[in-house]
């Protein structure tokens, strides 16, 4: 029987607004995508700083016309996302609550990064 997961994120976007929200999945899906988001922060191309110093360009994760979130590192990015462990039944209840075309969830979370 598959475990669930809660995925939450919560974060202050330019002193405007918080973009918040969830998503239940499998832990299996939750590793599947860790893997994923890793592999995104691992081909990032390398750009120089006003300094003239090389580091990875950020990943972003767009949720409107013109706001983003990004992260200069895939520890950073786990950092932002908390990850709790749930019931059977507190599974079953949010996934009644939130349809699969929403991921049974809500609300603005990294779930799909956009690297170059």
């Amino acid at each position: 029987m598959d475990k669930y997961v809660l995925i939450t994120h919560d974060e202050d976007w330019a002193d405007e607004f918080n973009a918040t929200g969830f998503h239940v999945m499998t832990e299996k899906e939750w590793d599947e995508h860790k893997v994923r988001a890793k592999k995104i922060f691992d081909d990032q191309p390398y750009v120089k700083d006003w300094q003239d110093n090389r580091h990875p360009r950020p990943v972003e994760y767009y949720f409107g016309t013109n706001e983003f979130l990004e992260w200069d590192t895939y520890d950073r990015w786990l950092e932002d996302i908390k990850v709790t462990k749930l019931t059977d039944a507190l599974a079953a209840t949010l996934r009644s609550l939130f349809k699969p075309w929403m991921r049974y969830g809500f609300g603005i979370i990294p779930y799909e990064l956009q690297g170059d």
